[in-house]
């Protein structure tokens, strides 16, 4: 009797067996197992970036080369191998893959941010990209020998971006002779002129005592003082976007009296963002030459408002 029993076990593991086999194919071992994998991408509030706006690799860990991923569980010639994935219209990212083992991602926002995650798992359905991307320095040079007026600078700030300041670097400081830089943004809107940004400020030879004439080579656009005794605003080298200045007058309409000088930043509102230009009125003394940094805290929310109230 048990030998019988041994024998009829041995058969219906053998049928087991010509089963999986018929079912896997002909020149085909055990059907291969899938493993899927999938998450969602998200800002630091939970919200899902909708739309088709988020590319991601995958790459299995201490390795160099990408991870071999599939679009199918039957893991075919249907293969998204080696190639980035794309979200889809929610955010959503997915694939299968041979392996069960984790692997590491790392995901861009078409609109600037992205993150890093080490040994993301089957069970991890989320990857947070922070909107905010922290501080940023655009530069741009300035060599005029002639008058200029709204040159394109090359430099522009996507909607979003909060412009904190504006540093100068004053590169021919031994220059006989004034002359002024101003800098803004070019388009028609409200904070479009020549100088909402740094207004007429100097770029002046000037002598201290024995030393010979020279500006200062760093510059940063602030209030002017007045020549009266103690802390009077005579007018501000910031342009509107990024100060509010107002001098009161005494009873004869001269300056002197008590003013208001607040900084503030500039939030860019525009959707296609602002072109940063510069003006220049070069002077006698040589080329007007500079460096200007334009320093601002970056935010990729201009394209991608679903849910958001600005």
């Amino acid at each position: 009797m048990k030998g019988l029993l041994t024998r009829l076990r041995s058969s219906m593991a053998a049928a087991v067996l010509a089963a999986a086999l018929l079912l896997a194919g002909p020149g085909s071992a055990l059907a291969q197992s899938s493993f899927y994998f999938w998450w969602q991408v998200v800002d630091e509030n939970e919200r899902p970036y909708t739309g088709q706006h988020v590319q991601c690799s995958v790459f299995r860990p201490n390795q160099h080369g990408a991870a071999l991923l599939h679009s199918t569980s039957s893991l075919g010639n249907n293969t998204a191998a080696y190639d980035p994935l794309w979200s889809n219209t929610n955010g959503r990212l997915h694939f299968y893959s041979a392996q069960s083992d984790p692997v590491d991602v790392t995901c861009f926002y078409t609109y600037g941010g992205s993150a890093f995650v080490n040994k993301l798992d089957r069970f991890t359905h989320k990857i947070i990209v922070p909107r905010a991307q922290g501080r940023t320095v655009s530069k741009f040079s300035v060599n005029a020998a002639a008058v200029t007026y709204q040159t394109d600078s090359g430099v522009a700030i996507p909607a979003g971006g909060v412009i904190r300041d504006v540093i100068v670097q004053n590169l021919n400081p031994l220059a006989l002779g004034t002359y002024h830089l101003n800098i803004g943004f070019l388009g028609n809107h409200s904070v479009a002129t020549n100088n909402s940004l740094v207004t007429l400020l100097p770029l002046t030879s000037i002598a201290i005592g024995s030393e010979p004439a020279a500006s200062p080579e760093w510059l940063r656009p602030g209030l002017v003082e007045g020549a009266s005794p103690g802390l009077v605003t005579a007018g501000t080298h910031r342009g509107a976007a990024l100060a509010s200045w107002h001098a009161s007058v005494t009873s004869g309409g001269v300056g002197g009296g008590p003013s208001i000088y607040r900084e503030k930043p500039y939030v860019v509102h525009v959707a296609t963002g602002l072109t940063v230009s510069y003006s220049v009125n070069p002077g006698t003394g040589g080329a007007a030459r500079a460096h200007v940094f334009i320093i601002w805290d970056r935010f990729h929310t201009h394209l991608n408002r679903v849910g958001i109230t600005n």
